[in-house]
């Protein structure tokens, strides 16, 4: 059973740094095309949360495993899992650098990448047996889903105009 919760953090651990690393290419990609400033603001602050919950996650790891987390060159299996996986591929990234409106394609991809995450952390809120690991997945459901609402109502706008 212990084996099976190193390895759950660890996947959680895992793909939120290869999908941090994606998150950061498109903010850098809102602020260079994004026109509207809610928009720029808003992934600013995407990647902001992320990279403080995954500094949680890594330090959470350390305290009760004793050991860094592994990097990406881990086993090949574990890759291919993590891949299928995805969150934010390299199509999804690649659409988001070709598209001729950068703001409505990246809140449409955002909005389906937070609905992804809030369903996974409500996985974790139900079966997570640390209350540490519990309280972060509330707490991504809350913030998570507030900036879904915020996204949808910037299409709602974008669509109007």
């Amino acid at each position: 059973m212990k084996k099976l919760a190193i390895y759950a953090l660890l996947m959680l651990v895992t793909n939120s740094v290869l999908d941090s690393a994606k998150a950061e290419e498109q903010k850098l990609m809102a602020l260079n095309k994004a026109k509207n400033p809610e928009i720029k603001k808003l992934a600013e602050s995407i990647v902001k949360d992320q990279n403080r919950e995954i500094e949680q996650m890594q330090a959470w790891y350390r305290q009760w495993y004793g050991a860094e987390v592994p990097d990406r060159n881990m086993g090949q299996g574990m890759m291919m899992s993590m891949q299928k996986g995805d969150m934010m591929n390299a199509d999804m990234i690649n659409t988001l650098k070709n598209t001729s409106d950068f703001e409505r394609e990246f809140l449409r991809q955002m909005t389906r990448h937070h609905q992804t995450a809030t369903m996974m952390a409500g996985m974790a809120v139900n079966s997570a047996k640390r209350p540490e690991i519990r309280q972060l997945a509330q707490n991504i459901i809350k913030s998570q889903s507030e900036e879904i609402a915020q996204m949808q109502r910037l299409l709602n706008v974008a669509s109007n105009q």
